[in-house]
């Protein structure tokens, strides 16, 4: 007499993975560019911080800091790490490169993206609160 077992067929199986494979592929997009968005959040809030800083500086001392390490970060560039803390850019796992461009009388902060972001690029933020992005969308998506 025979037992009939019990159990998936490697049919079954591989049914189950194609549709496992097609959730996956239709997913990781989304979830790659809310990845981007929050990361983008965290470089203009950065670069927020750093025009206040930058700010009060100016009002202590009459002139804008010509390094990020005078207004009291680890290095001048610095990185910001996943979490939005300053970091050495030798450290590595950076997601933003920090930068600060000086003139007589005004800055301009730059913030590039360590992974790849078409859609904005590199951020910018000047002086007088004019707001840029590299990328193909444009300032109003990207600020």
């Amino acid at each position: 007499m025979l037992r009939r077992r019990r159990g998936f067929t490697l049919l079954e199986l591989l049914i189950a993975l194609v549709i496992v494979g097609v959730l996956l592929m239709s997913a990781l997009p989304s979830y790659r560019e809310h990845l981007l968005r929050t990361r983008r959040a965290l470089a203009r809030a950065e670069l927020q911080k750093i025009v206040v800083r930058q700010e009060q500086f100016f009002i202590e001392r009459r002139a804008y800091a010509a390094s990020l390490t005078d207004l009291g970060y680890p290095a001048s560039p610095y990185a910001i790490d996943a979490n939005g803390n300053p970091r050495l850019p030798s450290q590595g796992n950076g997601i933003y490169l920090i930068q600060l461009a000086t003139a007589a009388r005004s800055y301009t902060l730059y913030a590039t993206p360590a992974l790849a972001d078409p859609r904005c690029g590199g951020l910018s933020l000047d002086s007088l609160g004019t707001r840029a992005a590299s990328g193909t969308s444009g300032v109003a998506y990207c600020w």
